[in-house]
């Protein structure tokens, strides 16, 4: 690489759950590279800048890659419940929990346990 800091620009997997036949690999999609650029140049610190929180709620999200038996089978973009993936067991059910950063605060703790279907 020519640019040690094009690696900024390129999704990296920051999870990869494997069971039986499955495999859920997880990455996080990025800030543009054009706005991250302006945001360097405001500050080292550009990380405290409200305009990068905004930028990082807006564009950072969580992306799946479902592969069974080492071929990719499908993307998810978005998962249907509020919460982060915890588990994928071998029947193909995931797991996500609700309880880092519910929608709603409660005094009980809520899995969900999502089939896979092809």
């Amino acid at each position: 690489m020519d640019d040690v800091n094009e690696i900024e620009n390129h999704p990296v997997f920051s999870n990869l759950l494997f069971a039986g036949e499955y495999a859920l690999v997880q990455f996080f999609t990025k800030i543009p590279e054009d706005q991250l650029k302006a945001f360097k140049a405001k500050s080292e610190q550009y990380f405290n800048l409200p305009e990068y929180k905004e930028a990082f709620r807006k564009y950072v999200k969580p992306c799946y890659i479902l592969v069974k038996n080492g071929q990719q089978i499908g993307v998810i973009n978005e998962l249907p419940v509020n919460g982060n993936i915890e588990f994928l067991d071998k029947e193909g059910a995931i797991y996500i929990n609700d309880n880092i950063s519910p929608e709603v605060e409660r005094d009980y703790n809520v899995f969900y346990k999502l089939k896979i279907e092809e």
